[in-house]
């Protein structure tokens, strides 16, 4: 499902426990068909100012993505790769620093 700048309000941090914190959207790439559809982007938690990254239109809504990033290196990979806007791939690099490479685990099956 891709992110669309209308309803996207209904989205909460997963840090609070409590719903009060509805996450604010940074969008970078929008679709030109249709202006309300956010491609890449982040969706930030005011409170925490933690950022949960939109990419090819879908929010990566995890508590831990550097954990989740670690067992999925190639989706990671694909991740960097098909990221087009400078801040993401800022964003990517610096989470690449705080993946363990020494418990990388690729699950495959």
């Amino acid at each position: 499902m891709k992110i669309s700048l209308l309803n996207f309000k209904f989205f909460y941090c997963v840090n609070h426990v409590d719903k009060k914190y509805p996450l604010q959207l940074e969008s970078y790439i929008t679709d030109p068909l249709d202006e309300n559809e956010c491609f890449e982007g982040f969706l930030m938690c005011p409170q925490c100012r933690k950022k949960f990254p939109i990419i090819d239109g879908v929010a990566i809504i995890i508590s831990d993505i550097v954990k989740y990033a670690s067992k999925r290196v190639s989706t990671f990979g694909k991740w960097f790769s098909n990221s087009k806007s400078v801040e993401m791939k800022t964003f990517l690099k610096n989470l690449s620093l705080d993946i363990d490479k020494n418990h990388q685990m690729e699950d495959r099956y």
